[in-house]
């Protein structure tokens, strides 16, 4: 079955992309390809993916901040059927409905913090939001 972590927080320079690049090429280590969705409009995971060696397993990118005309969504952010992980970078500063749509059959979020006063403030935010969102995806599910 497959797997999709989420990594959040509102705030920038949070460590999010640095988290998602190292759990994707983790799991490319050891369970096959994963996928690596980058919602982020710098696209730094993307970035990432580019310059990795070709030697190293395969991680399969997705450039979800682009939003391609002629297309549908849903077809644009399409996994291949061999990817067991996928890993979502978020972006910072998201909307309750990106935050939703990210979050959207996650088996895990992640939260990286940092031991700031502003870092904990906004955690602290969006650990709300979250429960507020993980509610609304519950009463729509009955």
């Amino acid at each position: 079955m497959r797997k999709k972590i989420v990594i959040v927080n509102p705030k920038g320079g949070s460590c999010k992309t640095t988290l998602a690049t190292n759990l994707a090429s983790y799991f490319a280590s050891r369970a096959g390809q994963p996928a690596l969705l980058d919602f982020d409009p710098q696209g730094s995971s993307m970035h990432w993916l580019a310059e990795r060696p070709d030697n190293l397993p395969e991680i399969h990118g997705i450039a979800a901040y682009e939003k391609r005309m002629g297309m549908t969504r849903s077809f644009q952010l399409r996994v291949p059927d061999d990817c067991q992980y996928i890993v979502v970078d978020s972006p910072a500063g998201y909307t309750a409905a990106e935050l939703r749509e990210v979050t959207r059959d996650a088996h895990k979020v992640l939260m990286p913090v940092l031991p700031s006063r502003f870092d904990i403030a906004a955690a602290s935010k969006a650990i709300a939001e979250l429960l507020l969102v993980a509610k609304l995806d519950r009463e729509r599910q009955q």
